[in-house]
């Protein structure tokens, strides 16, 4: 795994092009790992991304195009992109569509906290990898998925509704990626497959709606869609598209709109 210093945000860039080597060092360590069969799982606490609530820049852009565009020259050596950072589950898909290593490669997702502040309940995750696109961890897969890079192949998140006096917690399933949202896989294909549907699909127990009541690990004492921080109605459901398949900066994500 990879796991990069990400206070990118407050440091001047006209001085600091590359801080503390950063981007050069990931070059590095991908490419190394491509030239031995290796997959890089990148892991971090802010995502190079648009805030889940803010819609603003959570780093600045010169970092984040930086970073894109390293993550792009190694696409098929991806094994994932796990964030935090906005106490939130969500995903951001990248990449470009007509270009099969990113279409393929695996989306980015950001994961909730055990803490429960912003209104959610606490929440830890299992990340699943494995060779292929395969439903389960690792290992498992055929033999013609040996020369495929390790990716993952599933996320399982775990709640406990915020107990009262002193009950003790207790962790109950809370989705399932692949199974619960209808994925084919974790890639930036079946995510966009996902987002886009949030612009039409409003049946009740279906992906946005059960998506939407996840986002903040199920607030205790809301109805699902508040729990995203709107009614649910089409120009919520545009926003929340817009924001998982544009969100990589400000002037894709108003694009979008």
């Amino acid at each position: 795994s990879l796991s990069l210093s990400l206070l990118l945000r407050y440091i001047d860039s006209a001085s600091e092009p590359d801080p503390l080597g950063q981007f050069a060092w990931l070059e590095m360590q991908l490419g190394t790992a491509a030239q031995a069969g290796l997959s890089g799982l990148i892991m971090g606490h802010i995502p190079p991304t648009l805030d889940s609530y803010t819609r603003k820049a959570l780093w600045q852009q010169v970092y984040a195009t930086a970073y894109w565009e390293t993550v792009s020259r190694h696409a098929g050596t991806l094994a994932g992109q796990l964030f935090a950072h906005s106490h939130s589950n969500s995903f951001r898909v990248w990449g470009e569509p007509a270009v099969a290593a990113e279409s393929e490669s695996p989306s980015l997702l950001t994961l909730t906290s055990v803490s429960p502040i912003y209104g959610g309940n606490p929440a830890f995750f299992r990340a699943s990898l494995g060779s292929g696109s395969g439903a389960g961890g690792s290992g498992g897969g055929s033999a013609a998925d040996a020369a495929t890079p390790l990716r993952l192949t599933d996320v399982q998140g775990y709640y406990t509704p915020l107990p009262n006096g002193t009950a003790a917690p207790q962790f109950v399933p809370l989705y399932d990626a692949r199974s619960t949202y209808g994925l084919s896989s974790l890639s930036n294909a079946a995510y966009s497959l996902l987002g886009a549907g949030f612009l039409s699909d409003v049946v009740p127990g279906a992906p946005w709606t059960r998506w939407a009541s996840d986002f903040r690990a199920r607030s205790p004492g809301t109805a699902p869609e508040e729990t995203v921080g709107c009614d649910g109605g089409a120009a919520c459901r545009l926003d929340f598209s817009c924001m998982v398949l544009h969100g990589l900066s400000e002037a894709s994500y108003h694009a979008c709109l």
